[in-house]
């Protein structure tokens, strides 16, 4: 939000405030200001997306193993089912 509003604003001025105009459209300081933010925010963006990657394997991984659970309870119900039947 923040940044979009410091963006229009930008824009904004360098379009409507010709007198004070510091940065001429095509706005090269803003790109240039906007790329090096982006090449911050990229490894965070990383590194975050890993850690969430670990913690989902994690959480499926213990899915997995509550479902071979009830598997193995289901089959061995089945098993008790199919001798009484006998």
């Amino acid at each position: 939000m923040a940044l979009g509003v410091t963006v229009a604003g930008w824009i904004s001025w360098n379009l409507f405030v010709p007198s004070l105009r510091f940065d001429a459209p095509p706005f090269v300081l803003l790109n240039l200001l906007l790329s090096i933010e982006a090449a911050f925010t990229m490894p965070v963006l990383w590194m975050e997306q890993k850690e969430v990657a670990l913690a989902d394997r994690d959480a499926l991984t213990d899915i997995a193993k509550r479902v071979r659970e009830v598997l193995r309870v289901l089959e061995e119900e089945d098993d008790n089912d199919a001798s009484i039947v006998d």
